[in-house]
């Protein structure tokens, strides 16, 4: 798996762009069926204000 998080500022804030791209189908679908989905939201919003700092 490979990701690509790009900060983006917007209004006052930043939006965090997460690009996640699997080997296969089947990492794909294991890793929607843990949740890790809505897992990227929540990830990403931690990472904020780390982001915010830089």
């Amino acid at each position: 798996m490979t990701t690509d998080i790009l900060p983006i500022p917007q209004d006052g804030g930043t939006l965090c762009h997460a690009h996640v791209m699997h080997f296969d189908s089947a990492k794909h679908d294991e890793h929607e069926k843990m949740g890790l989905f809505d897992g990227w939201g929540t990830t990403l919003g931690h990472q904020t204000p780390r982001v915010q700092r830089l």
